[in-house]
């Protein structure tokens, strides 16, 4: 994919736009005509497979700018890249409405019995949860294009994921610590194979042993920096790390306890979250804490600036997440 040169004048911010791109074909050398060729080229396509039942989405989050600061680019990247993110998961749960709505419709009908509400309402926490949970993010990228900056994730779900997330997180404390000792991490495996040009944000990947691991990635600019302030930028981007991380963890479980509020659909039927709703659930992933450890690190160029990106990779052990009683939290 070709970028156009990005020239270092202040930030011209105007509204943020997510859309889901299965409506009409994305335009030519955007981030979105980029994903949809990585699905195409690995055989993938949008929407939802009758015959497996699952189900892969595509959004966008796009900000009309004049140009942008090196400095301040990747920072808007990461915050573009989790609502495309976020988008992308709350059409898979569109699509699954049917599967909440059961319940949903449990709880509405409960009487003034304190016992029989809660065990329902435990329920259907439970079985939303299950699906938020089965979502992974495919692929991502960034482009400038007229004046546009946009950042395209592609997200999948399955049931077989997510249920097996879903007991992973589940497992008792006790039978976790008598495993750990066996778990072999591959963070460095799985990171040395990726590609940072395209690979950022927030991600999970499954191990060989099928384990759901959690990571986060960012970036700094380190363009001419010596010294100090090198080690200032390797800093940054270590703690953009975390907060991916903590989105990657997080997000899923704190949209489940929000999502349901607002969907905004536009005329041509496209679906995304109410802004505010967006703002909320990061928020609140960002108010969390959690004990990471830096697994990758390397020095990129950045596609569309040309310049050098210090790139940082934390990662979290799933045994500590079941550990932190998430699903409870």
């Amino acid at each position: 994919m070709k970028y156009r040169p990005l020239h270092v004048l202040p930030v011209c911010a105007l509204m943020a736009v997510c859309n889901c791109l299965a409506a009409r074909p994305p335009a030519p050398g955007t981030a979105g005509a980029f994903v949809a060729e990585k699905l195409d080229s690995a055989g993938i396509r949008t929407g939802r497979d009758d015959k497996t039942g699952r189900i892969v989405e595509m959004a966008v989050a796009s900000r009309e700018i004049d140009s942008v600061a090196n400095d301040k680019l990747l920072s808007l990247r990461d915050e573009l890249a989790m609502a495309a993110i976020l988008d992308a998961k709350t059409k898979i749960a569109h699509l699954l409405r049917d599967e909440f709505t059961i319940e949903e419709r449990a709880v509405t009908k409960t009487t003034d019995d304190g016992g029989e509400r809660t065990e329902r309402i435990t329920r259907h926490r439970a079985h939303s949860k299950q699906i938020w949970l089965g979502m992974a993010i495919i692929c991502t990228a960034e482009s400038l294009k007229d004046g546009m900056y946009s950042v395209c994730a592609a997200v999948g779900w399955s049931g077989e994921t997510a249920k097996a997330v879903f007991g992973q997180l589940s497992v008792a404390k006790s039978v976790l610590n008598e495993d750990a000792a066996g778990i072999s991490p591959e963070w460095a495996v799985w990171a040395a194979k990726q590609d940072f040009t395209t690979l950022f944000g927030p991600r999970t990947f499954i191990d060989s042993a099928g384990i759901r691991r959690y990571v986060g990635v960012g970036f700094a600019d380190v363009e001419g920096k010596k010294g100090a302030a090198l080690i200032s930028a390797m800093r940054l981007a270590r703690v953009k790390a975390s907060r991916n991380l903590l989105f990657s963890v997080f997000s899923d479980l704190e949209a489940d306890e929000i999502i349901s509020q607002t969907l905004v659909t536009d005329a041509d039927g496209e679906i995304s979250l109410d802004s505010d709703v967006r703002n909320r659930i990061l928020q609140r992933c960002r108010s969390k804490h959690l004990f990471d450890n830096e697994v990758h690190t390397l020095t990129i160029n950045h596609p569309i600036t040309g310049r050098a990106m210090f790139v940082s990779v934390a990662g979290v052990e799933p045994e500590r997440l079941a550990e932190m009683n998430l699903l409870e939290n």
